[in-house]
């Protein structure tokens, strides 16, 4: 969960970067609109789309392997699991606790104001008109529009800048600008932490101004709607969800009323998003690897003589040694307690081979499995050995797995039970490395 939230923020800053430095000075605000939507909805799909890289690509032959080596000295002192497995379980519930608080307050907010509108359009006058609703209300604020109703004090003067204000609220609900705030909202709710969301955010509603600007100005003098736009700076109610024709950032809004078309030719400008996304998907695509080029060689031989059958490499969520699938805490939190279990296990049952020990040989044996669908082992293959029976050793252990009394959990992606290849990487290693010899 944690990584796919951070995965999402790093897709939307190289985003809202390239907007920033790039895009954002450009007056095709219909674009910029377009593409702060779209990449919002990118970086939700690209860490998704990546694991799809991931698992199906065939040019990439890139394996699972545990992150932490299980090391097998010349004399076996078992490791102490407690205290590594619950400082995990105690930082991941902090983080979980503070995620929720942090989703619980913005959720709130959002209600608030949600209610907030609410409450002045059911006791103010309505008038029902074509395509929008306008709603008169006692208290004094500026106009504001949110979806299909336009908010109007009585106390306002209706002269002829009115006019040129409810053009500017009806170009916001012609266009659905609400449904935009409204989205972000939601997502800053998931994504309270991060800064990025509230740049798109201000990014947003700052081109629904210049948008509206632009239309409700053709009828008049930029001069004059400039100088509508400095005269009107009544206090407003702070909904965070809502259009007011008065805004904070006057003075851009009057900058990009001035500003210079821009030529057609900046079009091109946009495409630059392209590297950006397969960038983001090839990066995420090998974020769970970290076995080297040397072993995917001397790997290849073994893999093509596998059944023919799907076997995924890197999956949602990847298979599990048993002994914590009924403890609490998410799945990063049993993936971690079932690698100490493993851990366990091996130390308890592995035995140094006789001849290694006298002949001083120390190193890393790989051996390669496949956890099949109902948690056992199936296919166990040395894949990187040194001889002198360290290789047959570990895959003893491995084959040993089955004859434990509950299985693996076996691999999901996209929620179904996988077929899913794992490789067991085991350090052998002597007390005395000054005389062991590593082939």
């Amino acid at each position: 969960m944690f990584t796919y939230l951070f995965q999402v923020s790093f897709c939307w800053l190289l985003f809202y970067a390239l907007y920033l430095l790039w895009l954002q000075k450009e007056t095709f605000f219909g674009f910029n609109r377009f593409y702060l939507l779209s990449t919002l909805i990118l970086g939700l799909l690209i860490p998704w789309c990546a694991g799809w890289v991931s698992s199906y690509s065939t040019s990439t032959e890139l394996y699972q392997v545990m992150s932490d080596l299980v090391t097998v000295s010349g004399q076996i002192t078992l490791p102490t699991e407690s205290s590594t497995l619950w400082s995990s379980l105690a930082w991941s519930k902090i983080l979980w606790i503070l995620y929720l608080t942090g989703a619980m307050i913005f959720s709130w907010r959002l209600c608030v104001g949600l209610w907030r509108i609410y409450r002045i359009y059911s006791t103010a006058e309505r008038i029902k008109f074509e395509g929008y609703t306008l709603v008169r209300t006692d208290d004094l604020y500026w106009p504001f529009s949110f979806f299909r109703a336009i908010f109007i004090s009585k106390q306002l003067p209706e002269d002829d800048s009115l006019e040129i204000i409810l053009k500017h609220e009806k170009l916001h609900i012609a266009q659905g600008h609400s449904i935009d705030i409204l989205m972000v909202e939601l997502l800053t709710i998931f994504f309270w932490f991060n800064p990025i969301i509230y740049l798109y955010k201000k990014s947003i509603r700052q081109v629904h101004e210049y948008l509206a600007d632009a239309y409700a100005s053709r009828t008049i003098r930029k001069d004059d709607y400039a100088q509508l736009l400095i005269r009107h700076t009544l206090p407003n109610y702070d909904f965070g969800l809502v259009h007011s024709f008065y805004h904070s950032q006057t003075k851009k809004r009057i900058k990009m009323l001035f500003q210079k078309k821009s030529k057609h030719t900046k079009y091109f400008k946009y495409v630059t998003v392209v590297p950006i996304i397969l960038f983001s998907l090839f990066t995420f695509a090998d974020r769970d690897f970290s076995i080297t080029n040397s072993v995917i060689q001397e790997n290849q031989n073994v893999l093509d003589s596998f059944p023919a059958q799907t076997i995924y490499k890197i999956v949602d969520q990847m298979p599990r040694f048993p002994g914590c699938e009924d403890m609490d805490g998410d799945d990063d939190a049993k993936k971690s307690c079932a690698d100490q279990k493993m851990l366990r296990y091996i130390y308890e049952h592995i035995k140094y081979p006789e001849e290694a020990r006298k002949k001083g040989i120390s190193g890393q044996v790989i051996v390669s499995f496949i956890i099949e669908k109902d948690g056992s082992i199936s296919t166990p293959t040395i894949i990187r050995d040194k001889g002198h029976g360290l290789g047959q050793e570990a895959l003893r252990i491995v084959k040993s797995f089955n004859d434990m009394p509950v299985r693996w959990t076996p691999g999901r992606q996209q929620g179904k039970i996988q077929r899913v290849q794992y490789n067991l990487p085991v350090r052998f290693k002597l007390s005395d490395e000054k005389h062991s010899t590593t082939i």
